[in-house]
């Protein structure tokens, strides 16, 4: 699966919601702002659960933190 997402402003985490997403599942990111670019820094995944993961990351007012992601296994 190939899709997009944006981190939640405000907040220090957000879900991402794949029919793919498993216990195996490899999680692939690429940042297509500057704010995303800034914030993957600080991002670390939660272990997978069916269909979806939780992304931990840094809370600030950003918007725009707009991802690429490509879910494998």
């Amino acid at each position: 699966t190939v899709g997009t997402f944006t981190l939640v402003a405000n907040a220090g985490t957000t879900t991402l919601a794949d029919v793919n997403i498993g216990g195996p599942s490899f999680i692939g990111l690429m940042p297509m702002t500057s704010n995303a670019a800034t914030a993957w820094t600080t991002l670390y995944f939660s272990p997978p659960t069916k269909q979806a993961v939780v992304i931990n990351h840094t809370n600030d007012a950003n918007v725009d933190k707009i991802f690429r992601y490509v879910v494998l296994g």
